[in-house]
């Protein structure tokens, strides 16, 4: 299962191992990309999530909505070089 709403914005992380999705429906899908799964769920916000962005390590998660707010969210745990 996923979004419920329509999906505004995606993300690729480095790699491609990920996919990052947001919608009307006010959450942030982390979906793996080969197993076919959704990793996490992000829903703090009120109003939906118009916009993201992904760092390059895959450590955060920075998302803006119509509730006027940003929100920094960690994202998944990398190993260290």
């Amino acid at each position: 299962m996923g979004h419920t709403e329509d999906v505004l914005d995606l993300r690729w992380t480095a790699g491609s191992k990920y996919i990052v999705s947001a919608g009307m429906d006010k959450r942030i899908f982390v979906w793996n990309v080969e197993k076919k799964y959704h990793v996490k769920v992000l829903d703090e916000h009120e109003k939906f999530v118009q916009g993201i962005a992904v760092d390059l390590r895959m450590e955060h998660i920075i998302s803006c909505s119509n509730d006027r707010t940003v929100k920094v969210w960690k994202a998944i745990k990398t190993r260290k070089s």
